[in-house]
C-alpha cells in the first residue's frame, strides 16, 4: 500500500502524520521512500492513522486508492516505494526511490534535516530495462554543487547503489557518494587508501573544487554513481 497517497487522502502533511504515530518527520520521509521499513508496531499506528490496513494490504479496497496511474509492483527486485508504469507498448518507466538530501558537490556544505526537503516527490523516473537488473538497490541522488564539473552538473539526478561496509576498502576508482561526519559530498576517488592509510582522499573534477582527505573512522555510508539519470525522459 502506498503510504505517501493514503497520507495526501488523508490531507495530512509529513510532519503531522509524524506527529500523530510518534515518530520523526524524517522517518516518514523514508517509509514513503522505501529507504527504511516500519517495524510491526509502526505499521499498526500508520493504519489506525491512515485508515487503512498496512498489515494486510489484501483487505483494503483498492478500487478506493486510485489517485495514480502507476501499476502496483510487478518485479521482485524492486525496492519497496518503487512502481512500475507502462508508458507505450514496449516502453516502461521504472520509480526509483530517490534519497531525500542533495549530493554537494562540494566541501563546504552540510546535511541534515534542516536541508532536506522532505515534500518534494521521493521517487524519480527512469526509462525501464526489463529483465535485467540494471536498476537493482538503486537510489536518486540529487547533485549540488559544481565541484563535479563538467560531467556531472547541479541538479542533476544520478542513480547510485550503496557500497557494504565490508567492501569499502576494495572500491575501484570511480565516483562514489560519501557520508561521513555531517557531510553528504559526491566525489570521485582514485587511489583507495583506506587499507594503507585508513583514509581516502576525496578529489573534484573541476579544478576549483580541491580535494579532502577522509579518516575511515569517519565514514558513515558510500555509495556509487552509476549512471546519471537523463532528466528529458519525464
Amino acid at each position: 500500500m502506498d503510504i505517501k497517497a493514503l497520507r495526501k487522502k488523508k490531507k495530512l502533511t509529513q510532519e503531522q502524520l509524524a506527529t500523530q504515530i510518534g515518530v520523526t518527520r524524517s522517518a516518514i520521509s523514508q517509509f514513503e521512500s522505501g529507504i527504511s521499513k516500519p517495524s510491526y508496531e509502526t505499521l499498526v499506528a500508520l493504519s489506525k492513522a491512515l485508515g487503512a490496513d498496512l498489515l494486510n494490504p489484501q483487505n483494503n479496497n483498492t478500487e478506493e486508492y486510485t489517485e495514480s496511474a502507476i501499476v502496483p509492483e510487478k518485479a521482485h527486485d524492486l525496492l519497496p516505494g518503487a512502481r512500475i508504469l507502462q508508458i507505450s507498448k514496449g516502453v516502461e518507466l521504472r520509480y526509483v526511490p530517490a534519497l531525500p538530501w542533495r549530493a554537494r558537490a562540494t566541501f563546504a556544505e552540510t546535511w541534515g534535516d534542516d536541508s532536506a526537503n522532505y515534500e518534494q516527490p521521493t521517487t524519480i523516473p527512469v526509462i525501464n530495462v526489463p529483465n535485467t537488473k540494471e536498476y537493482e538497490n538503486c537510489f536518486a541522488i540529487e547533485i549540488d554543487g559544481d565541484s563535479m564539473q563538467p560531467q556531472l552538473q547541479s541538479g542533476m539526478w544520478v542513480l547510485v547503489v550503496p557500497i557494504s561496509e565490508a567492501d569499502w576498502e576494495y572500491m575501484p576508482a570511480g565516483i562514489y557518494a560519501v557520508l561521513y561526519g555531517n557531510h553528504f559530498t559526491v566525489k570521485r576517488i582514485i587511489d583507495n587508501t583506506l587499507r594503507t592509510k585508513r583514509e581516502i582522499v576525496l578529489h573534484s573534477d573541476n579544478p576549483t573544487g580541491g580535494t579532502m582527505a577522509v579518516e575511515r573512522v569517519k565514514i558513515r555510508a558510500v555509495w556509487r554513481v552509476k549512471k546519471i539519470i537523463d532528466a528529458e525522459v519525464v
